[in-house]
């Protein structure tokens, strides 16, 4: 069960990341868009990529053929990123967060059929359960009592899922006999790389992030950096969970996430409302307690044998 307290603590440090991506959006890139940090998380792993090396040199030690497919899981993780950044920018956290138990679905699919890591019966049916509550999310409940389903961020992290579920399974797929770091390595010059391509030829990303720096430059880095910091962590963590358990069972314990952000979400409106303020009437409590209970019941069921 070591695994599992290790994709734990890759939980909880998502959940810190993801409000202070929210506090960034709100505070500092509101109507600004939302490439700026697209950018800074991509080109960050230009720092994590050296530190890899010195802590292990034998970065080549892989074939060609893995080593560019492990560049194309980490292009895949900053497409995933990107979808979520633009759910996140126009909607609540703890809406946005718990969209994600859609990679669990998508996991055990890919993992049936590349890696042969497959379920119940009943954790099939539960599965069914997380998709369920993960609809009930996107039901927003207006002040004059109609239900609108938000469209637009349930695609948006339907493809962040999507994105994040193929990065993990091409990565145990690649990862599974090989040495840890160096994976890893390369895993963070696919993102690296990806980053300098949006860079270079998204204009747009471009000036954002020139924008950005230079109207708050440091309270954005200090703010991006610690994220980026922790995001690099919990990604580290969760990769070392993937090589000691099927992959679905990993992607699992992301059913505690809506739980951590929903609790983080309440602390800070009523101790810090100037750092993140979650809308927190009667209704929009009950509704989303309801969502995430059943994204959490289902996710458990899953879970247990």
């Amino acid at each position: 069960m070591t695994w599992f307290f290790i994709a734990l603590g890759s939980v909880f440090l998502w959940s810190v990341v993801t409000y202070l991506d929210k506090y960034a959006i709100e505070h500092f890139i509101k109507n600004r868009g939302v490439g700026s940090l697209i950018l800074f998380s991509a080109l960050f792993a230009g720092i994590v990529i050296p530190i890899i090396a010195i802590i292990n040199p034998k970065v080549f030690s892989i074939p060609v053929t893995d080593i560019f497919l492990l560049c194309i899981s980490g292009v895949l993780g900053s497409l995933a990123v990107i979808f979520y950044l633009y759910a996140l920018e126009h909607e609540d956290t703890s809406l946005v967060i718990p969209l994600f138990q859609l990679i669990p679905i998508f996991s055990y699919i890919l993992g049936y059929t590349f890696l042969k890591e497959g379920l119940s019966g009943k954790q099939i049916i539960a599965g069914l359960i997380v998709v369920t509550g993960a609809i009930i999310l996107t039901l927003e409940i207006e002040e004059e009592k109609k239900i609108r389903l938000k469209i637009k961020p349930l695609i948006l992290m339907v493809l962040s899922s999507l994105m994040f579920s193929i990065m993990d399974v091409l990565y145990k797929f690649i990862s599974i006999d090989k040495d840890f770091w160096p994976t890893q390595f390369w895993h963070y010059a696919g993102l690296f790389i990806f980053g300098l391509f949006l860079y270079l030829f998204i204009k747009k990303y471009r000036l954002e992030f020139h924008r950005l720096i230079g109207s708050f430059p440091l309270t954005v880095f200090g703010i991006n950096i610690s994220g980026e910091i922790l995001q690099a962590s919990a990604n580290i963590m969760n990769n070392f969970a993937l090589l000691l358990a099927p992959v679905v069972m990993v992607t699992l314990v992301n059913a505690y996430m809506p739980l951590v952000v929903f609790l983080m979400g309440l602390t800070f409106t009523f101790i810090m409302p100037k750092f993140i303020t979650e809308r927190v009437s009667k209704k929009h409590l009950f509704h989303k307690s309801l969502a995430i209970g059943i994204v959490v019941i289902g996710s458990i069921l899953l879970y247990t044998q």
